[in-house]
């Protein structure tokens, strides 16, 4: 198993999923940079929520 604990009490998945495994009970890849949820995609430092925010925000931000 390969878990990495970032911070005490919340660890966090860094090895290969394996096909057909239940996420909802599984080690997240990443806690949110924002808010501190679960991110389950690799490679991603925010939680969709606070992706799409960042998002309007740059879109608001360039049209101004």
């Amino acid at each position: 198993m390969s878990v990495l604990y970032l911070k005490p009490g919340r660890p966090i998945w860094v090895g290969p999923r394996l096909g057909l495994q239940d996420l909802q009970g599984a080690l997240p890849r990443f806690w949110c940079r924002r808010c501190g949820a679960e991110v389950f995609m690799a490679e991603h430092s925010l939680c969709p929520r606070c992706e799409k925010e960042e998002t309007e925000y740059a879109k608001n931000s360039q049209s101004l």
